[in-house]
């Protein structure tokens, strides 16, 4: 599989590698040929037509503000954020009680939350630069970048090796946990401990035949990723994904999170009461679900992932093209799936197809008293985001929520494909025609 290089990302990799290691390193993969330029047209690229479409949505908003208030209320949740974004920008953002109990501090689109699992995506993204700049090949057998691969047991002889494209959509067979644990305070695993533990592993299944959501999976991804570069995987995703998008407040550690912006986790007492409760210490894991981000971070990278909507001739971005971008939000593995719409996943992210809303493209985050939801609607060109603070908390639930309520306005409309001139010109000549014709000039 090969796609446009950036020569940037591989002299920044190359440089890197050189400094990091001091003795020889895994064989790395021949960078691919680079694909010839394309031709292409001029056609316009599909455009929303409807001039009320944000004034419509807009509508929403006093609505989910109320919804959100009383959830919080109802269920006793410390603190929620809510943002959507409507081409582009936060068009909306709200904070529902509170940050840190104790000290009162009040939840608002800057407050801080770890995001869980929705940190798959950032390695995915990250591994899709790496494959567009030629360094890897996503059908490539995970062990020629991870010997310790070779340690797995399958169930059966006949079994394929797992490859890349297995792990980023969760067809590798692999179990949803490893044997390394990430989720005491104090004991972060190692990649040397995450390494060995795989001599223990047997895989559920057969790799891509079946859907098993693997947090282990992403957590070599991670490992992968600096075995390729010779960097960390968050030094990679810091230096190539955050600092390019502007993303300032996400973060790998709490501590590097002012305490003015910093959301303490809950979860339930005996008494359903809500209690502050330790941070899990992630290690060689984070790049299943390490980062804490704010609903104004997401938006930014909401924003960035909704902008590779639709196909143009426009310039490309240099953190990872259009294309690629799309490639991810479209299923690569389907699964599930009933008489109303089609599931699947595609590079992290997973997808439900349905009537009405059409195709959403989506991941949540769940991770020790936190829970995220991040849902992209390309068609529409609009994001929803929901964090909050307690474990027991439905951001899922209350992102469809939102959606739904945003439907009701009528404002979530498609793009429309628009003619080219040619067509255009056609068609008024056709129309010209249908003026000036008269029956009396075909009677007998």
């Amino acid at each position: 599989m090969s796609a446009r290089a950036h020569p940037w990302i591989l002299a920044s990799l190359l440089t890197a590698s050189a400094c990091v290691h001091s003795s020889p390193g895994p064989a790395r993969i021949t960078p691919l040929t680079r694909t010839p330029a394309l031709r292409s047209s001029d056609l316009q690229p599909a455009a929303f037509l409807d001039p009320q479409r944000r004034s419509k949505l807009a509508r929403a908003f006093p609505e989910i503000d109320a919804a959100m208030a009383k959830v919080v209320e109802d269920d006793d949740i410390p603190g929620i954020a809510i943002g959507v974004v409507i081409d582009g920008e936060l068009a909306h953002a709200r904070g529902f009680g509170y940050a840190d109990i104790e000290r009162g501090l009040a939840v608002d689109a800057d407050t801080v939350f770890r995001i869980g699992s929705i940190t798959k995506t950032f390695t995915a993204t990250a591994m899709l630069q790496l494959r567009d700049a030629g360094v890897v090949d996503l059908d490539a057998p995970v062990a020629t970048v991870v010997p310790a691969f070779e340690g797995l047991r399958y169930p059966f002889a006949e079994a394929r090796a797992i490859r890349f494209a297995d792990l980023l959509t969760h067809s590798s067979g692999l179990p949803r946990l490893g044997r390394v644990t990430y989720w005491e305070p104090d004991a972060p695993p190692t990649a040397a401990e995450l390494r060995a533990s795989l001599e223990a592993i047997a895989l559920v299944r057969a790799p891509g035949s079946d859907y098993e959501y693997s947090n282990l999976g992403f957590a070599l991804l991670g490992l992968a990723l600096a075995e390729l570069t010779g960097v960390p995987a968050r030094e990679q995703i810091n230096r190539r994904i955050l600092t390019p998008l502007g993303m300032e407040a996400t973060v790998w550690d709490a501590d590097a999170v002012p305490a003015a912006h910093r959301a303490l986790a809950y979860e339930r007492g005996d008494q359903r009461e809500a209690l502050p409760r330790p941070l899990w210490a992630m290690g060689v894991n984070e790049s299943a679900g390490g980062l804490f981000s704010s609903v104004n971070d997401l938006a930014r990278y909401a924003a960035w992932q909704l902008d590779a909507w639709p196909p143009r001739n426009d310039p490309d971005d240099p953190v990872l093209s259009r294309a690629s971008r799309r490639e991810a939000q479209t299923i690569r593995f389907a699964y599930g799936g009933d008489e109303f719409g089609a599931r699947g996943v595609g590079w992290a992210w997973h997808m439900r197809m349905a009537c009405g809303i059409g195709r959403r493209v989506e991941h949540g985050g769940g991770t020790d008293g936190f829970a995220a939801e991040l849902v992209l609607l390309p068609d529409h060109g609009v994001a929803v985001i929901v964090l909050s603070n307690i474990d027991d908390a439905k951001p899922k639930d209350y992102g469809d929520g939102i959606v739904t309520m945003l439907a009701d306005t009528g404002g979530l409309s498609r793009r429309s494909p628009v003619p080219s001139p040619e067509v255009e010109a056609a068609a008024d000549r056709f129309t010209a025609l249908l003026r000036t014709w008269s029956s009396a000039d075909y009677e007998d």
